[in-house]
């Protein structure tokens, strides 16, 4: 379903060791990747908790932390989960209103320690990219904090701990449009 008069939101979520809870996927609202699981008749991805830019070495080593937006590695020509890519179509899996308290499901399926993020931006044309830009705007706010993550690393000032350093991170998009409140 394509709802053009209403605004549409990517709402990220950021899965990393340090910022997430290991390997998942976003099941509410549906990811782009997910979205098949749930019976949208869009493309099956059977990798959709590995969205990890590419992997840890690929992301810190390679490409100095960077990544897609949606979990797809950073530089990739035709990232599949992103404006144009093949998961990328415009469904709209939720509908929410301005100003709601929604609920979240991530499915974890390997457990890495670290915590959730989400962020949304307004996008109204699936066929544009969001920007990191844009996400880094509109973190959305929750009600736990963050846990350590789960690789030996170092850090900024020499200190070497687990969840020190670039850690391995997890993303996924899903679209959803925002109603404004209703006129009392």
């Amino acid at each position: 379903m394509r709802l053009a008069s209403v605004p549409l939101v990517t709402l990220l979520l950021v899965v990393c060791a340090v910022e997430i809870r290991g390997h998942g996927r976003l099941r509410v609202p549906p990811s782009r990747t997910s979205m098949w699981r749930d019976g949208f008749g869009t493309p099956a991805n059977y990798i959709d908790n590995q969205l990890s830019c590419g992997g840890a070495w690929y992301q810190n080593g390679l490409n100095g932390g960077k990544c897609g937006v949606c979990g797809d590695p950073w530089g990739k020509p035709n990232p599949e989960s992103e404006a144009g890519g093949k998961y990328a179509n415009g469904i709209i899996t939720r509908t929410y209103t301005e100003g709601q308290e929604i609920e979240t499901a991530v499915e974890v399926t390997a457990q890495h320690g670290g915590w959730f993020e989400f962020r949304i931006c307004r996008n109204n044309d699936f066929r544009v990219p969001v920007t990191h830009k844009c996400l880094n705007r509109h973190l959305l706010p929750l009600a736990d904090g963050p846990v350590p993550g789960n690789s030996w690393g170092r850090d900024e000032y020499g200190r070497s701990c687990i969840g020190c350093g670039p850690q391995e991170e997890f993303y996924g998009c899903a679209d959803v449009a925002i109603v404004p409140l209703p006129a009392s």
